[in-house]
């Protein structure tokens, strides 16, 4: 940033640490062979949205990509996120010989909002990517709340394939 390192995750990055972070998810998914990974992805919040038109790194891959507009280039940062995860895991499973059928989904990333944590499309995701909708649900035992937003998300749907986060009582 002008000011000096940021203390969010830059949507553009994609040095040392990155690359371990999704190395470990894929040394992980062999060690678990998991039937469904659903990712937490909450850490690019504010970095996509009140760091990226200042970051350093973004204007310049910005620039580079010929964007129409800072939605469509955090959009295809977070496509690029999930299709680095995705291709660590696949190749990781691959070269320890296990064949495993994998099931996608993404917390808070789900059909009816434009860009989940201000970077991930669903709809860019969906089905390659994440082969299910997870609406986050935190909803103080509003039973209509949760109704709404599945009724919501599932209309752009050909199929039902939401799994809500779903909370009973208060936040968290």
């Amino acid at each position: 940033l002008p000011d000096g390192p940021g203390t969010h995750v830059c949507p553009s990055y994609r040095g040392q640490y990155y690359q371990a972070e999704h190395q470990a998810m894929a040394q992980h998914a062999v060690w678990a062979r998991p039937y469904y990974i659903f990712y937490d992805i909450e850490a690019y919040w504010s970095g996509a949205i009140q760091d990226a038109q200042r970051c350093s790194r973004c204007v310049t891959r910005y620039k580079e990509g010929n964007y129409k507009d800072w939605d469509a280039f955090r959009e295809a940062m977070g496509l690029e996120i999930h299709q680095s995860l995705r291709s660590a895991v696949d190749q990781a499973l691959a070269q320890s010989g296990l064949k495993q059928s994998i099931t996608y989904g993404s917390y808070r990333t789900e059909p009816i909002t434009r860009l989940n944590d201000g970077l991930f499309s669903f709809l860019k995701l969906y089905p390659d990517l994440l082969q299910v909708g997870m609406p986050s649900l935190y909803v103080a035992g509003n039973a209509q709340a949760v109704a709404t937003s599945i009724s919501r998300n599932r209309a752009l749907l050909d199929r039902n394939d939401i799994i809500p986060w779903l909370s009973t009582g208060t936040y968290g």
